[in-house]
């Protein structure tokens, strides 16, 4: 390790820093991790509420071996507390390489949550 570097490693577990409105649970890729070259592939976020009337907004981005674009965003429906939803967007890789998909959760203008999925493409 460099002297004066800084360094932070997550843990394994989610924490809870203050009291949060939602989070993404989870962020799955329904295809095999690798998959063939402009092949339609479907990402899943599922969103827990914890606090009844809430509506969210989430945003899909794609990190390709290119660049970094947004894939896709939608408005959630009004959440009842401890209520989870599912959220898919499909996408299709142009080029052969790891597309990492990042899923962000925000309730008006601030960021609740992310969370990122790989998968691989080949010719």
């Amino acid at each position: 390790m460099i002297e004066n570097e800084f360094y932070w490693d997550s843990p394994p577990i989610k924490l809870q820093v203050e009291d949060q409105s939602a989070e993404i649970e989870n962020l799955f890729i329904l295809s095999p991790p690798k998959v063939p070259l402009h092949k339609l592939i479907t990402a899943e976020a599922t969103i827990h509420s914890y606090k009844p009337g809430k509506k969210y907004k989430i945003a899909f981005w794609q990190n390709s071996p290119s660049g970094y674009e947004k894939i896709g965003e939608s408005d959630t429906d009004t959440f009842q507390s401890n209520e989870e939803k599912s959220y898919t967007i499909e996408f299709s890789p142009s080029e052969p390489g790891i597309h990492e998909i990042h899923a962000y959760l925000y309730e008006n203008d601030k960021l609740l949550s992310r969370d990122y999925e790989r998968v691989i493409t080949k010719d």
